[in-house]
């Protein structure tokens, strides 16, 4: 099937090369900062880089099993949050963004079945 995909529809899933820990309430990622480089060899030089993010999104982030599709994702924001404005589309921003930024990626339902691989 090709066409566009309804964002809601996602599953979102951290990368494989993302470590979290938690800093003073909030997950930490790190990850190499030129982990995508064509050229393998510039990797050995890369340093580790770190974003800490803020309660939404550590909140967000801790949702993302790799099985639960976006539109759950943001159901559970709206519960766990529910006075917060714009929730919905701060939700999504963000997802697009972290995706935009190679941190996350879209699994299917047929792989997220199988172990949450892809």
């Amino acid at each position: 099937m090709h066409g566009k995909t309804n964002i809601l529809d996602v599953i979102p899933r951290l990368e494989d090369d993302i470590t979290v820990t938690m800093r003073n309430g909030n997950m930490v990622l790190s990850f190499l900062s030129l982990r995508r480089s064509p050229l393998a060899f510039l990797r050995r030089f890369s340093k580790r880089t770190e974003l800490e993010l803020d309660h939404m999104g550590t909140a967000t982030v801790s949702l993302m099993d790799g099985k639960r599709h976006l539109s759950d994702i943001v159901n559970a924001m709206q519960e766990q949050f529910p006075n917060e404005k714009h929730l919905k589309d701060r939700t999504i921003m963000f997802v697009i963004e972290m995706k935009r930024r190679k941190l996350l990626k879209y699994i299917s339902d047929g792989l997220a079945q199988q172990n949450g691989k892809d």
